[in-house]
């Protein structure tokens, strides 16, 4: 049974499923490698949802899966998720956002101050 649920697990997560995946791997335990698919899986459906903390958790895979190319897309995306989060006055976001930007001393300046 581990068997067919490590196998439905991962086709949840080929076809963007990657919080039910996360479920799905962290009831399988310590079978083969799903405690880190689990992570994976969490970072993933982080991501899916444009939250910024998916890069710290990404990170902490190395180099697993794909996690380096979701490292650089949510640094390549953190500008304008940072002056989303301006716009909508939720400067704790903004900040988190313009922290992993490529130049994050730049584009706050140039875009605005947060107090």
């Amino acid at each position: 049974m581990p068997t067919v649920n490590y196998s439905r697990a991962e086709s949840l997560l080929q076809s963007g499923n990657a919080e039910q995946a996360a479920a799905v791997f962290q009831a399988l335990g310590d079978y083969k490698d799903s405690e880190r698919y689990c992570k994976y899986s969490k970072a993933v459906a982080l991501w899916q949802s444009r939250d910024t903390d998916a890069y710290a958790a990404f990170e902490s895979l190395g180099a697993f899966k794909e996690s380096k190319q979701y490292i650089a897309e949510i640094r390549g995306q953190a500008n304008a998720l940072g002056i989303e989060a301006v716009e909508k006055q939720d400067y704790a976001t903004a900040r988190k956002c313009f922290a992993l930007s490529p130049n994050p001393d730049e584009e706050l300046s140039t875009y605005v101050t947060i107090k």
